[in-house]
């Protein structure tokens, strides 16, 4: 039945087997003996194909199938059933379970007595020796393989077992290991190993008396194998479930939660300044005066533009657009018409259907009045959250025009004077060098470029209040209101204006400065940034253009909000480190100690001839068991959660859902194939 030469085996450099033969006949009992340490175990696990030897030379051989393997501790599952276990051997042999068959069986093997419902961890260790052979016999091996059936019990029990192994072997080869020669007599064949050589000291006529057996083809079914546990198991597999559940919804909803929650602090600090970066340029180069130069006025004069290093601005990095940015007043604009009153304008307010709903008079000199500014597709302006569409009035303005309580139902319409620029004016003229406040009697030129603004009336559409929490511009010029006109409009507004009635008869010029009439160019300009974090690194650029640019921000703490997102963006980072080490450990210590407490079931399904790979593949099933319930169950409680908690995220709450479905199959994945290198690991050992 089994035949092998050139036997060479040793554990690194100790030398166990040396050259050596065994031949293992059909039908008989067998022993290997020698003394505790000589390679007992060893060659026994040898023959029933558990340790690989290279160079050995297998004359014959039969399947792993068609062994029995008992190990000296006669191991079995502790903690499943004694009947559970015939079920467990009959599915792995792929034999029919025959519950009458069973009962002969534990009779004939003298456990008749004993309750099949009972619980392994029960029996003693000759009832266990017994009942790993009532197992065997079950299945009807052609060979059954015990290591040291005779240790730890008494000589009674001894003689019984062994009578028992004689009777067995009759039909049947049992190979036996043993260090006592007290039972020498029922042997058919005696092994003794020494010296590292296998020594054949016996043999009777019967062992080699030959059985014929049908070649079994079994292909166990693994997943049914698998379904085999007992309690304690279900328990210990159901508490990981909720462990590995708990945890992980709560870290992995938390994470979500924080980083959905930072990405509306994000937008909320983003609100809280603007991404437009503002600029001018001087009509005083700078550069050319002393460093202690002493003249205030520059930078609310309107300067000359630049067209190339406007163009260029459009190549920097993170800039989005560059445009115009046109501050139409109300009052206290420039303008040399005479017959013009910069200080007042007239407001006409009408509701949707053309009613006049208020009228009143804006006086420059004894009150503060709003402006027309423009806003633009690619600002950070938002009201409810979305995106500002249509025009809009501050709430400065609204308590101006005694609009504060109306509702926006729908749009109202107001008509009002603004100063237009309508061209601009050239001139050469000197400043003055002054020191501690008084003039010196140094002077340089300078080309003087003032815009000129006329008194226009414009009809603009209301559509609601913009409120302070929503956005503030301190750049627009003089702080005391605004009304917000999408660019596209205004800009119409202002070229409907440019090359009609300039009025130049109406225009006083300085004659002696040579004041010539030009084309109106918008001294004012905006550059619309990718993001407010980036407005320092534009407004470099931006400056390095011209001499002549100055720049400026719509918020002071702009660089302050800045910093607060990146010390979010960074804590965030951190949070989801930190998070996904917490899962990480516990899910390796879940894993680990579920499979480490699978040892006992592991070394039954070796001894049942099970190779790693399908035991492998037995266990993979009890995670893939509670993976899809795991996803589910993650997915009801983040529902549950959102609900309970009201939480309402910047974006649709269906894609958090579907953020959280997509995370719940990747940690479902990383849980498989953790639990895939911790079996290896587990089993190899």
């Amino acid at each position: 039945m089994i035949y092998l030469k050139n036997i060479n085996f040793s554990y690194s450099d100790n030398k166990i087997i040396i050259n050596s033969e065994i031949r293992i006949p059909n039908v008989g009992f067998i022993s290997i003996f020698g003394q505790s340490g000589v390679g007992k175990t060893t060659l026994l696990k040898i023959i029933i194909n558990q340790l690989e030897v290279s160079n050995m030379k297998v004359i014959e051989t039969i399947d792993r199938n068609e062994i029995f393997y008992v190990d000296q501790f006669a191991t079995l599952y502790n903690n499943m059933k004694i009947v559970d276990h015939f079920k467990l051997v009959s599915e792995v042999y792929c034999t029919d379970y025959d519950k009458s068959k069973i009962i002969e069986i534990l009779k004939n093997v003298g456990l008749d007595y004993i309750n099949e419902n009972k619980l392994v961890k029960t029996l003693s260790v000759g009832e266990r020796k017994r009942l790993s052979i009532a197992l065997a016999i079950s299945v009807n091996p052609r060979l059954l393989v015990i290591d040291e059936p005779t240790s730890s019990i008494d000589y009674d029990t001894k003689l019984s077992l062994m009578n028992l192994l004689k009777d067995i072997s009759k039909d049947r080869c049992v190979l036996i290991t043993s260090h006592e020669t007290d039972f020498n007599n029922l042997f058919d064949m005696i092994y003794r190993i020494e010296d590292c050589k296998i020594i054949k000291e016996k043999e009777s006529h019967i062992s080699v008396l030959m059985k014929q057996y049908d070649k079994r083809n079994i292909i166990p079914n693994l997943k049914q194998i698998s379904k085999y546990k007992s309690k304690k198991d279900k328990k210990s597999l159901f508490i990981l479930f909720v462990v590995i559940v708990i945890i992980l919804n709560i870290i992995s909803y938390r994470q979500i939660a924080l980083y959905f929650n930072s990405q509306t602090a994000n937008a909320l600090t983003e609100s809280m300044t603007d991404n437009s970066l503002y600029f001018v340029f001087e009509n005083i180069d700078k550069d050319l005066l002393p460093s202690d130069w002493i003249y205030m006025s520059y930078y609310e004069t309107d300067g000359i533009t630049d067209n190339e290093a406007i163009e260029s601005m459009s190549d920097i990095d993170h800039v989005l657009e560059v445009k115009p940015y046109y501050q139409l007043c109300t009052t206290g604009y420039y303008t040399r018409y005479q017959d013009i009153d910069a200080y007042a304008s007239n407001v006409k307010i009408y509701n949707s259907n053309g009613h006049m709903i208020n009228s009143l008079l804006l006086d420059g000199n004894g009150s503060q009045t709003p402006a027309v500014v423009p806003y633009y597709k690619n600002q950070n302006i938002t009201i409810n959250g979305e995106k500002l569409d249509g025009n809009y009035i501050d709430e400065t303005t609204a308590e101006q025009f005694g609009l504060y309580d109306i509702n926006f139902e729908y749009p109202i319409i107001i008509s009002l004077e603004v100063g237009m620029p309508i061209c601009t004016l050239y001139r050469n003229d000197q400043v003055t060098y002054y020191e501690n406040n008084v003039p010196q009697d140094i002077t340089y030129a300078v080309n003087f470029y003032d815009t000129l603004y006329d008194k226009k009336e414009i009809t603009i559409q209301i559509d609601g209040i913009l409120s302070e929490s929503d956005y503030t511009n301190y750049y627009n010029t003089n702080n005391y209101g605004s009304i917000y006109v999408n660019y596209e409009e205004l800009n119409q507004m202002v070229k409907d204006n440019l090359s009609t009635d300039i009025r130049e008869e109406a225009i006083t010029l300085y004659d002696d400065l040579n004041e010539t009439i030009i084309d109106y160019i918008p001294s004012n300009y905006i550059v619309l940034v990718d993001s407010v974090d980036n407005l320092d690194e534009v407004g470099s650029n931006v400056e390095s253009l011209n001499s002549k640019i100055l720049t400026f921000t719509p918020y002071a703490y702009v660089n302050e909000i800045a910093d607060l997102k990146t010390a979010n963006f960074t804590n965030n980072i951190i949070l989801t480190i930190v998070y996904a080490l917490i899962a990480l450990i516990v899910i390796i210590i879940m894993l680990y100690r579920y499979n480490i407490g699978q040892k006992s079931k592991i070394i039954l399904y070796q001894n049942l001839g099970l190779n790693k790979n399908e035991i492998h593949k037995i266990f993979e099933y009890d995670i893939q068991k509670i993976l899809l319930p795991f996803i589910i169950v993650n997915i009801v409680l983040l529902i549950f959660q959102m609900m309970y908690e009201g939480i309402l995220y910047s974006i649709e709450q269906w894609f958090v859902i579907m953020t959280f479905v997509v995370m719940s199959f990747v940690v479902a994945g990383m849980i498989y194939c953790i639990n895939k290198l911790i079996l290896k690991k587990v089993i190899h050992e």
